[in-house]
């Protein structure tokens, strides 16, 4: 049986629906489904099997969609664009909330009913679980799955697990719930518990507390966000795309084992790493080893070798030649705004940063990375000789 447990995060949860894109195309197939807060949603919209639902939901996604917002104000709040329009915006904002005892909930308690049938999640083959808190049982953490769930009570959980505490208290049978995210915002030990061998956890590195694993024998594997993915509360249409798209190219990594960590390249043994280097005049090994005062030895390998152990000494650290070369490259490839979002290979990387790099030149390049002097000038020196006597340009 395979698990998949969706971490909290508000806005941050379009990286759970981009990964899952990459899981489904590639025919992962899941037992059970647990979250908390918004991977509490997610999780239910799923569970019922409307994940292109989800998807297209996340894709046109707008902060006025789950909060009663003007969509043009709250984005530039957001990306603090300030005029006297926005403060005034804010403070009138937050007046309202005080005043309610907490940020209104209506807008995004329709939100979730529009999205959430319960009756296709309880007829799903697949189970489903959220957590939440108790305020009124002295804030008891309740890890609570669909057929636990009384009768017309699911949307009610649900949205009690996604009850950010600056939200109005959401209630329950006369009692009052709290997001789940300040208990365990990774929920995993409910389908540990439950018996689940393996279980796919999809992270958005949210700061909330999680409980101990209490069964590490249990296979976890975490698909992780390769950069931050922002605010909590940045449902604005940029952000949530490009998450989508990371969460999809991260997941893909997950699943084809894919090289870097920032980009994703086709992975390559040292020994075919070595014989492409020789066949295309990569790092031409007498000018290489000359000017970095690398090896005597004028050989492919004993080059990478000796660059990897330079490489090493200056803080780059990885588990083969070809991966310390590409942890090399990527600072220099994010600076020249080469596109993260691509499959790529050894030669289609090194070709698009080629270009890129003698388009934007030394000086420029320069002045928009900050690395040690002399990594910078070890990756000058490389790039000037592939330029000068490789073939890939």
């Amino acid at each position: 049986m395979l698990g998949l447990v969706l971490e909290g995060g508000g806005a941050k949860g379009a990286f759970h629906i981009g990964a899952l894109k990459a899981l489904f195309e590639n025919d992962f197939k899941f037992d059970a489904i647990m979250g908390t807060s918004i991977g509490a949603f997610n999780g239910a919209v799923v569970a019922q099997g409307d994940f292109e639902l989800c998807y297209d939901l996340w894709n046109n996604m707008t902060p006025s969609m789950v909060m009663d917002v003007d969509d043009e104000k709250m984005t530039n709040i957001i990306h603090k664009r300030w005029s006297k329009d926005a403060v005034k915006y804010l403070f009138g904002f937050v007046r309202k909330a005080i005043a309610n005892r907490g940020l209104p909930t209506d807008k995004i308690k329709s939100f979730f009913s529009q999205y959430i049938n319960e009756d296709k999640l309880r007829a799903s083959p697949i189970d489903f679980g959220i957590v939440t808190v108790s305020m009124t049982d002295d804030w008891l953490p309740i890890e609570i799955f669909k057929d636990q769930m009384p009768p017309g009570t699911v949307n009610d959980y649900v949205f009690a697990s996604a009850s950010f505490p600056a939200f109005k208290k959401e209630e329950i049978a006369g009692k009052h719930y709290m997001d789940g995210g300040i208990y365990d915002n990774l929920p995993l030990n409910p389908l540990i518990r439950k018996g689940y061998q393996k279980i796919i956890a999809i992270r958005t590195m949210s700061n909330m507390p999680r409980q101990k694993v209490v069964d590490r024998s249990i296979k976890i594997d975490y698909i992780c966000p390769s950069e931050p993915l922002g605010k909590t509360l940045s449902f604005t249409q940029e952000k949530i795309r490009y998450n989508l798209k990371m969460g999809y190219f991260d997941a893909m990594r997950y699943i084809k084992d894919y090289a870097g960590t920032m980009y994703y390249l086709e992975k390559m043994t040292d020994i075919k790493f070595a014989s492409y280097v020789e066949k295309t005049g990569l790092l031409p090994y007498k000018k290489i080893s000359d000017d970095l005062e690398l090896v005597e030895k004028e050989d492919a390998r004993s080059t990478l070798k000796s660059l990897s152990k330079k490489m090493n000494a200056l803080g780059i650290t990885e588990s083969s030649d070809f991966k310390t070369f590409l942890a090399f490259l990527e600072p220099f490839a994010l600076a020249l705004e080469i596109d993260r979002f691509e499959i790529y290979n050894i030669e289609s990387f090194l070709k698009k940063f080629l270009e890129k790099y003698i388009i934007i030149g030394r000086e420029e390049l320069d002045s928009k990375i900050k690395l040690k002097t002399e990594i910078k000038n070890i990756f000058h020196i490389i790039i000037n000789s592939i330029i000068t006597h490789g073939d890939l340009v």
